[in-house]
Formats: structure tokens, sequence, C-alpha cells
């Protein structure tokens, strides 16, 4: 079966509740699982429709990747740090995440783009060319490497 063709492109508000359901798809399956209830808590908090919706209206700038009209990749930054970074499980290394890194770090320039990376994403992030910047901390529940990639 042939696959779909990818296209990436910028978010909007109206595909806050698709881009959710799919970063809670990988979150529960790939992330969740390394965290207890009040990191999953903390996390849900920071991906649900409305915070998604919320960071949009204030100025953060956030890409999709589209496979036949379903959103299946989101990527989302604010100033130079990348605060979500997820691909649908069933569409993942097909370069999607490769892809939405390039939209989110074009015309970045002057400093690296920055992550807070899960000890899920931290091999996904190494393979993107990210390196770690300090040691691994936990906030909110949530235990995660500072990483950046140099633009």
């Amino acid at each position: 079966m042939p696959v779909p063709p990818i296209a990436v492109r910028p978010a909007t508000v109206d595909d806050c509740p698709a881009a959710a359901r799919m970063i809670e798809a990988g979150f529960a399956l790939q992330v969740a699982p390394e965290m207890d209830a009040e990191g999953q808590a903390t996390f849900r908090s920071t991906a649900d429709v409305w915070a998604l919706a919320e960071r949009l209206r204030s100025g953060n700038r956030a890409w999709v990747a589209v496979a036949d009209e379903a959103v299946v990749g989101y990527a989302e930054r604010g100033g130079t740090h990348l605060l979500l970074l997820f691909v649908d499980p069933g569409h993942q290394r097909r370069g999607i995440a490769r892809a939405l890194l390039r939209s989110v770090s074009d015309g970045l320039s002057g400093g690296p783009l920055t992550v807070n990376a899960s000890a899920y994403a931290r091999p996904i992030y190494n393979r993107l060319g990210f390196r770690p910047t300090g040691p691994t901390f936990t906030q909110g529940g949530i235990s995660a490497t500072p990483m950046a990639l140099a633009l």
C-alpha cells in the first residue's frame, strides 16, 4: 500500500483538537509509562486542546504534518524553545519529525533551538542533532534533560 504524501504547514487554532488527540495517543503509548501520576497530569495540562490553542493565540508558533487530511505530527515553539514535537505512532520513522523540525527552525538564527527532552525522546533528539546541555531535572513530576540544536 502506498504511503500518503505528508504536508507540513503552520498550525491554526482549528488544528488544535486533532493535534491534541494525536499528541495524547503518542504520549499515552510512549511517554506516560515513564512518568508518575503527577508528571502525566502536568503534561496533559500543557497538551490539551485549550492549552494548545491558548499558546497559539499568545504568539507561539506551531506546525502540523498532515496526511490524508489527518494531523499526524505537531511541533510548537515559543521563541527559540521547542515545547512539543510529536508524531503519530503509526506514522513514525518516515521523516516527519525531521520535516517539522525544519519548519520550526526555519528563520531562527543567533542561538540554539532548545528543548527539554523526556527519557523516551532523548535518543530521538540525539538523532535530530540535539546535544545535552545540562543534567536531567524534574519539575511538576516530569523528568527532562535540557538539550540544544545549533542553528
